[in-house]
């Protein structure tokens, strides 16, 4: 007996499977091709899971939104190579023997703050890699700097939002409650981080960081002067594949988020101020910027993607 056929029509697709989770989602698509069907042709469903999973797919009016709209099957494309997380346990074949001149990047970012309907924030940065100029020494500025200074600067693999720069009423603030443990404890059970990189020319995506899986591994508080009298560091680390022939099997990417923030009655206040993402080899030399972007292209492509089950 098919079940489907006592239900009207429109209670299943536009009732019941908006209220799930993307995880949910996938597993009930493997059950019936009737499932499978409702939820993956319907663009609009797909859509709206999309956007409440990475909610910076509509910063910046949009912009991610755009892109994605771009992929083959648009947003059902998209959702299946970014919700489930790259497996750092399957190696990655050889890399291309050359990288493409132009990579062109889009890095969506969410951090969430479990209990609270809205994500702590969300951004997207874009990154335009010329993989022909990066070989090119630029020698004036390695003389001005010196060696290693210029290294640092302008031949690391290092991504930066100055989330902090916007005035004081536009920041985005979340409020922490006082604990006997202190917020370090609080925000380590409660943090999660999402992080998605796209590949526009090629409109292919993967997930480096998961929420439901994704917790911090630091969290350092410090008490300086005022208008600010509450700093907060949170650490995430995750591990992706090498591919064949690196010299390391995994890198460790790192999302470093420095919270701002005072005390206010029984909670503290916070607002992200910067958010920094790099990358280091097993022997914890960090990344050259040719050599992160490769990497993180060739996982995208070639990478085994895992479902995360929640925690």
């Amino acid at each position: 007996m098919n079940y489907f056929d006592r239900l009207d029509e429109d209670i299943v697709p536009f009732h019941l499977l908006p209220r799930l989770d993307g995880e949910t989602l996938i597993r009930l698509s493997c059950v019936s091709p009737e499932f499978r069907h409702l939820i993956i042709n319907n663009e609009d469903l797909m859509r709206k899971i999309c956007i409440s999973t990475w909610p910076s797919l509509l910063y910046g009016d949009g912009i991610g939104c755009r892109k994605v709209s771009r992929f083959p099957s648009s947003y059902r494309s998209f959702f299946c190579q970014a919700f489930p997380s790259i497996d750092e346990h399957h190696p990655l074949p050889p890399p291309p023997p050359s990288p493409r001149p132009v990579t062109f990047f889009m890095y969506n970012m969410d951090i969430f703050l479990q209990g609270q309907r809205e994500p702590c924030y969300s951004g997207l940065y874009l990154d335009q890699v010329d993989t022909t100029e990066m070989e090119q020494v630029d020698t004036t500025m390695e003389r001005l700097l010196g060696p290693k200074l210029y290294y640092d600067t302008r031949r690391t693999f290092k991504i930066h939002w100055p989330c902090g720069l916007a005035r004081a009423d536009r920041r985005k603030f979340f409020s922490v409650k006082k604990e006997k443990e202190g917020c370090e404890e609080y925000l380590k059970q409660n943090m999660s981080l999402s992080c998605v990189v796209v590949e526009i020319y090629r409109s292919c995506a993967g997930s480096l960081f998961h929420p439901s899986t994704c917790k911090p591994v630091s969290v350092k508080e410090t008490r300086i002067r005022l208008p600010i009298s509450v700093e907060v560091e949170v650490v995430f680390e995750t591990f992706i594949p090498a591919p064949v022939g690196f010299y390391t099997e995994m890198v460790k990417c790192e999302v470093k988020i420095t919270c701002c923030g005072w005390e206010e009655g029984d909670e503290e206040k916070f607002y992200m101020d910067t958010i920094e993402f790099t990358m280091d080899d097993m022997n914890g030399e960090q990344l050259t910027r040719k050599d992160g972007n490769l990497i993180i292209s060739n996982a995208i492509e070639n990478g085994e993607r895992k479902i995360n089950k929640q925690t």
